[in-house]
């Protein structure tokens, strides 16, 4: 992504809610919003219309511009949790995330998590050394995803 670790992290926990694709939710019909709350023990949620919300998963590290580590219940035993942990790195005129995701204790999620990342990367296009997002009706409608 061509903008700063900073802003590649803001705009992947801020605003989730505009590249997250409604099809990985509970209801995509009635999905309002999703949420990362921004701090160690935060949730990651989805607001549903008709189920209000809808926990993911909790925030185990939180450092802003650097590092993001979440458990992700999403479609499994909330027991048993996946892990996702993307780090921002900086490179010369991008910013890269390394190892983009890591799905523990549940490999199926690995390929579904890694195309969100994907579509986070192909939303965010330099303006003034920042990312900023494209309408997701623009990605979905050229690529079918």
């Amino acid at each position: 992504m061509r903008c700063t670790p900073e802003h590649a992290f803001a705009t992947y926990t801020g605003r989730i809610s505009e590249w997250w694709d409604p099809r990985y939710t509970a209801n995509a019909e009635t999905l309002q919003s999703v949420t990362v709350e921004p701090h160690v023990g935060g949730r990651v949620y989805a607001t549903h219309r008709d189920m209000g919300k809808h926990d993911w998963g909790e925030v185990s590290v939180w450092e802003p511009g650097r590092r993001l580590v979440h458990t992700f219940t999403l479609a499994q035993d909330p027991q048993h949790p996946s892990e996702v942990a993307v780090e921002f790195v900086p490179g010369d005129t991008s910013t890269f995330l390394h190892g983009p995701v890591r799905a523990r204790r549940l490999d199926r999620h690995k390929r579904g998590r890694a195309k969100e990342v994907r579509r986070l990367a192909h939303h965010a296009r330099p303006v003034h050394g920042a990312c900023r997002l494209r309408p997701l009706s623009a990605l979905t409608s050229r690529r079918g995803i």
